[in-house]
């Protein structure tokens, strides 16, 4: 039917495959027109992954193709919003490495001391956005990272517990889209989105028109 075409095709799309490569996408509207092998080897996706999110998103109508064959993406907002729905149920989870609390709980107070590995780590959700907005006050911290385990607990003196306040997740995505100790401001937007305060959504929301809206 094609009730179930439609869901074949965007269970392509929002797959975790899906979702790292239009996360790809959204950083820089060029990559989709560097090839599909490139597309595939920065996002360490398959040939065959590739043509049917691009296919995907075409049918989907979040993708237009001109006379020249060139890509580009259209409905970009609602893509943002889409996506970030999907981020929160299949790939966010996936990525989760586990909670943590700080050995010294003045730590969480004085995260921006933290001297973060460059290039491995760096900061998601309410940290993000209070960086990026200066008038958020983190209940939860957000860390993103290539580091395992026990180089996080050393570098940043922090014990896994099931109840703590520090989130830590699996980078997925390649350096070229930071900005220093923090993560895209389009990830940042979706964390805050995911969160449960209104504050958090307010805080996406300016994130959303003053550093998203014009770059997508």
């Amino acid at each position: 039917s094609t009730e179930a075409g439609i869901k074949d095709r965007s269970n392509a799309v929002f797959s975790k495959a899906g979702l790292e490569v239009i996360f790809y996408f959204l950083l820089d509207k060029n990559r989709m027109n560097s090839g599909h092998e490139e597309i595939a080897q920065k996002t360490g996706t398959s040939l065959g992954d590739i043509s049917n999110i691009l296919e995907g998103l075409r049918k989907a109508a979040f993708l237009t193709i001109n006379s020249k064959g060139l890509y580009k993406i259209v409905n970009k907002e609602e893509l943002l919003i889409k996506w970030t729905a999907y981020y929160e149920q299949i790939l966010k989870p996936i990525l989760k490495i586990g909670s943590f609390r700080f050995l010294h709980e003045e730590d969480f107070l004085a995260r921006e001391k933290l001297e973060l590995q460059s290039d491995t780590t760096c900061w998601g959700g309410e940290a993000a956005g209070a960086i990026l907005m200066g008038d958020l006050k983190p209940t939860t911290l957000t860390l993103y990272t290539l580091e395992r385990p026990e180089e996080l607990v050393n570098n940043y003196r922090l014990i896994a517990d099931p109840e703590g306040n520090v989130q830590i997740y699996q980078k997925f995505w390649t350096s070229e889209g930071d900005t220093g100790k923090l993560v895209p401001p389009i990830l940042a937007y979706a964390d805050l989105m995911i969160g449960s305060t209104h504050t958090s959504k307010e805080t996406a929301q300016r994130i959303y028109n003053e550093l998203i809206q014009n770059q997508l």
